[in-house]
């Protein structure tokens, strides 16, 4: 049976929302009011997202909260 790797939430940010939507780390922090460097830390697996951001996650992004904490 193979082996699966559980995706990291902010390799999904990062990779599916941010580049894909050519937005920067900055961009995203300005929308959502957090601190650029809590995205970075997200971003590089350090924290987990929170559900106060995974909703603001959502109003950018149009997603769940749901997808977000479940990650």
């Amino acid at each position: 049976m193979k082996k699966t790797t559980p995706v990291r939430p902010g390799l999904v940010l990062k990779k599916l929302y941010l580049e894909n939507n050519n937005m920067s780390v900055e961009e995203l922090a300005d929308r959502i009011d957090i601190n650029k460097q809590d995205i970075i830390k997200i971003i590089k697996g350090k924290i987990s997202i929170s559900p106060e951001i995974a909703l603001k996650l959502c109003n950018v992004f149009g997603t769940q909260p749901e997808f977000w904490i479940n990650l």
